[in-house]
């Protein structure tokens, strides 16, 4: 079983993460407690974890956030890094 929260350590090229059902699940941060790194985090959805009280993301591209029946869901804390495209 995979820690929520270890996800973007293990999956750096991850480009959709969805959490449904997950009871135990109080923050979605990283290990330390700073913002999760999901770079090439595209699309996230969250969706009925009751004890989810915080989420803080870092991402390039996130184009898609869906948060449903999480009750206990206080923050939501977003750094949307956009890149500079660089030419020649």
């Amino acid at each position: 079983l995979v820690n929520p929260t270890d996800i973007a350590t293990l999956s750096p090229h991850l480009k959709k993460l969805y959490l449904s059902k997950c009871l135990e699940l109080q923050r979605l941060t990283s290990s330390n407690g700073a913002m999760a790194e999901f770079l090439n985090l595209e699309e996230l959805r969250i969706e009925r974890c009751p004890n989810l009280t915080k989420v803080s993301v870092k991402s390039y591209g996130l184009k898609q956030l869906k948060a449903n029946h999480n009750p206990s869901l206080q923050e939501l804390e977003f750094d949307l890094i956009h890149p500079i495209n660089q030419t020649d």
